[in-house]
């Protein structure tokens, strides 16, 4: 909360608890009411499928001021919340277990393995592509990945492929037919307003390329590499196997 000097500490915090206060308050009838939309639609009594990011008003995780979001899996409707004093958490893999996957140089190790020992947060599309779930440092995220094989016969990752969060994931579950109808009329798709999907056709093989990209101020978009290219089968596995990708990694 940016105020005009002079503001004295006592008439600030003041204002702030207000705030904080009235924010808590619409916060939690918003939650209560979408979590009623989400049970009704899920046809359960106590549990919702939701999925959850946050950011902080400075970098570094120094601010006591947060913005977290939930939305829901099937209505994809979000909700809205913001922390004053105390620190919101990520969203994190409810599965303590599972295995942590690297893919940066800067984890200080890359996690390998042999094609006939595949981890169970890998999920094998064909050819060296393979869809991973991790949670490294407890922040879920879903990988589209490239491996070659080494020396030694195990599997490495490279730098060919894509990031992207549980939502954007949960987004493009939700959007495969009208996806896929998109690509029958020549289209590009747009997930979240952050990822691209297109359909190309390279010496006869059909590939969906996969591009991030962030909007700039002047409302261009920044494509980000690397890119993610699936042979049409490959994207046909991901099709097949994405329930098991959602159900039981990110959201038991």
């Amino acid at each position: 909360m940016c105020l005009p000097n002079p503001v004295c500490q006592k008439a600030y915090d003041k204002i702030n608890a207000k705030i904080a206060d009235v924010n808590e308050a619409l916060a939690n009838a918003s939650m209560k009411k979408a979590a009623a939309e989400e049970k009704i639609i899920h046809g359960t009594v106590n549990s919702v499928v939701v999925s959850g990011d946050g950011t902080w008003k400075t970098c570094g995780h120094t601010s006591l001021i947060g913005v977290r979001t939930l939305i829901g899996a099937r209505l994809g409707s979000s909700r809205h919340g913001i922390n004053h004093e105390t620190r919101t958490t990520p969203l994190v893999s409810s599965n303590p277990r599972a295995k942590r996957v690297c893919f940066g140089k800067d984890n200080g190790k890359v996690f390998s393995f042999k094609p006939d020992a595949v981890p169970e947060n890998h999920f094998h599309l064909g050819g060296h592509n393979y869809a991973v779930v991790s949670d490294f440092t407890c922040v879920a995220r879903i990988h589209l990945r490239r491996y070659k094989l080494n020396a030694t016969g195990s599997l490495l990752p490279i730098k060919d492929g894509i990031t992207v969060t549980p939502s954007v994931w949960l987004a493009l579950v939700r959007e495969f037919a009208a996806i896929n109808q998109a690509f029958v009329d020549g289209k590009v798709f747009v997930i979240k307003d952050c990822l691209l999907l297109s359909r190309t056709v390279i010496e006869n093989v059909t590939y969906i390329i996969w591009q991030s990209y962030f909007q700039r101020k002047d409302f261009s978009r920044k494509i980000l590499t690397p890119v993610s290219m699936l042979k049409e089968t490959e994207w046909n596995a991901l099709k097949d196997i994405q329930k098991q990708i959602t159900r039981r990694k990110l959201f038991q």
